[in-house]
This record gives structure tokens, C-alpha cells and sequence, in this order.
């Protein structure tokens, strides 16, 4: 590869990781503005969208759900009908809407239950790659019981042949906005972090990363206790080493830039150190109030990806107080500063 095509490279590859934790509507716009009218780069881009798309394992239109499904009863063959009320959200994985759960015998007075229910993005093949993760998603999922952690409720196949998991709904802020919104000084920042520590390392124990950790993927209830979601891209570890057990590396559709790992945007196989990467770049955004690479409008793709990968920062202290901008500043002591910059 000459110096050209390989700075090309090096320019479209976090451009397309960005790409792809977005939603498919704003996909489009978000290329066209990183890339502006460099034909060279958007064809880059383009490229490895396409070859992203390509390891989910089905050339099918990637919606499993179609688009008037709200209001509409799923059944599920040997499981429970849900009638789906309004969409949450939608991402690499899937698409996950608002659903209620009957569980009574059909009178007018039977109790019902709120869940989050999730759908393949395609209409999956028995066998392939993407139902194959499907049903390792639920496997995992089932295994996992902790009050820090949303649980599974069902899973399975509707009867029209789509794969789904219901989980329990949570109703909730992020924890980053959760933290701004409520005033939390950092012991009480701290104490909401330990949580969600104390959740990760519970799934640790059961040879399961999560690979996602962010502030979208831990809400925080009315009563404070928050709760991580989406272990859909989880892995099981081997238990020699820590090493996923397949040595599955990254792909594209697994991570979130900010956030994500050195080893990670080198797709090298990954064990319980990413999840404590990210768990790092969390807490030094809930005691700074910024990450450590730059928000989003400060930098481009192609620079976090490079300060991630160089891993140089400025420690919690001297962040703020170069800022001067919070009262957490003159809280933050050498043990703080000592447990970000090792994670």
C-alpha cells in the first residue's frame, strides 16, 4: 500500500466506525459531511460501510421490523404475544421498541408488563453468522443476574421466522446527564460508579465482556440505582487467560468510538481490559464533565482515533483545573487521578 492510499485509509476507517453506530437516517449525512468533496475518501468510506455490512452474513434489507409495526400484536412461536407501542432505539445490533406483555388469560382486567423488545435488523437465515450471535446474545443474557444489569425476560422466534429478545425496560437517565441534572458531588459520582464497577465485574466473573460500556448503555432509575444495558455484543471469555474463547476480533458494528479501546480500533481479540478501558473514560467524564480525548465537536474521527490510540491525557486534576469551571476540581485527589490514568 503507497503512503497515499495508506493515509486515505487511516483518514476513512474512523470515519466509517463513527457511520456505523448511527442510525441508518443520519448515516448518510454524517459521512457526507466528514468526508465534503473528497470523492477519494467517500469511496473509502463507502467501502468499508459495504464490507461491514457484508460479515452480518445475508444480503436481505437489513430491517427486520417494518416501519408500521408500532401498534401491531408480535406472537412468538411457544412464548407470549407483545403488542408493540412506540420504537427506543436502533443501532448495529438491532432495532428495539417499547413493547407490553400479557400475563394473564385475555380478560380486560389481566396484568401486563412493559419490556423492551429487540429485533434483528435482518430477516436472519438458520445458521448464519448474525443468527448465530442472536442466539449466543440470549445465552449470554441468560446468564446474567444482577440488579445492575437489566435482565432477560424471553426470547425466541416470532412466527413469522424473527428472532427477538425481550428485556426489562428501564426508565431512566443517562448517567452522565443523570449526574449534571441531580448536582452530584464526586462522592456521590464515585458511589453511582462503584455500581455500575461492581455490575461489570459480576459479568466478568461469568466470562462475558461487554464491549459497549458508555453513558447510553447505563441509565439511572428514580431511585437511583443504575442499570447497564445492551450485552448484545458480548463474548464469552476463555477461561485461560481471558481471551475471548473464538478470539473474535472487532468488527466495525461493535463499538463506539469515544469510548472504545486501543485494542479494539486495532481488532485484536479483546478480554476483560476493554471493558476497563471504557470504564476509565466513564469515570473521567462523570468527574470532568468531558472525556478524555475531546467531545465530539472538538475533534474529528481520524484524531480521537489517534489519541486513543497514543493513550496520552491529561489527568481529572489537571483537566479542571486548567478549566476552572467546577466546584468537583478541588475535590479530585491523587488516588482519582491514579485509578483513571491506570484504567
Amino acid at each position: 500500500m503507497d503512503e497515499k492510499c495508506r493515509t486515505r485509509y487511516l483518514r476513512a476507517k474512523p470515519i466509517a466506525l463513527a457511520a456505523l453506530d448511527l442510525a441508518e437516517a443520519e448515516r448518510e449525512r454524517y459521512v457526507a459531511e466528514r468526508c465534503g468533496d473528497d470523492e477519494g475518501l467517500r469511496n473509502e468510506v463507502d467501502w468499508m460501510l459495504e464490507a461491514a455490512e457484508a460479515t452480518v452474513g445475508t444480503t436481505l434489507p437489513r430491517r427486520a421490523v417494518a416501519p408500521d409495526v408500532v401498534g401491531t400484536t408480535i406472537n412468538a412461536a411457544g412464548s407470549s404475544g407483545y403488542r408493540i407501542l412506540r420504537q427506543l432505539g436502533e443501532g448495529g445490533g438491532g432495532v428495539v421498541y417499547l413493547a407490553e406483555r400479557s400475563l394473564g388469560t385475555g380478560t380486560p382486567d389481566e396484568l401486563r408488563q412493559q419490556v423492551a423488545i429487540k429485533f434483528l435488523h435482518t430477516r436472519a437465515a438458520p445458521g448464519c453468522e448474525t443468527q448465530r450471535r442472536f442466539v449466543e446474545e440470549r445465552r449470554i443474557l441468560a446468564t446474567l443476574n444482577h440488579p445492575n444489569i437489566a435482565h432477560l425476560i424471553d426470547g425466541g422466534t416470532t412466527r413469522d421466522g424473527r428472532s427477538f429478545l425481550a428485556l426489562e425496560y428501564v426508565q431512566g437517565e443517562r448517567i452522565d446527564r443523570w449526574c449534571e441534572h441531580k448536582l452530584l458531588s464526586l462522592r456521590e459520582r464515585v458511589g453511582l460508579f462503584l455500581k455500575v464497577c461492581a455490575a461489570v465485574h459480576y459479568a466478568h466473573q461469568r466470562l462475558v465482556i461487554h464491549r459497549d460500556l458508555k453513558p447510553g448503555n447505563i441509565l439511572v432509575t428514580d431511585e437511583g440505582e443504575p442499570k447497564l444495558l445492551d450485552f448484545g455484543i458480548a463474548r464469552l471469555l476463555d477461561q485461560v487467560g481471558g481471551v475471548a474463547a473464538t478470539r473474535t476480533r472487532t468488527d466495525m458494528r461493535t463499538l463506539t468510538l469515544a469510548y472504545a479501546s486501543p485494542e479494539q480500533l486495532r481488532g485484536r481479540p479483546l478480554g476483560t481490559g476493554a471493558d476497563v478501558w471504557s470504564l476509565g473514560v466513564l469515570l473521567y467524564q462523570l468527574v470532568c464533565g468531558v472525556r478524555p480525548f475531546g467531545d465530539d465537536d472538538e475533534v474529528s474521527p481520524v484524531s480521537l482515533s489517534q489519541a486513543i490510540d497514543t493513550g496520552k491525557l491529561l489527568p481529572p486534576s489537571r483537566r479542571l483545573r486548567q478549566s476552572g469551571a467546577t466546584p468537583l476540581r478541588r475535590e479530585v485527589s491523587a488516588d482519582i487521578d491514579a485509578i483513571v490514568m491506570k484504567a
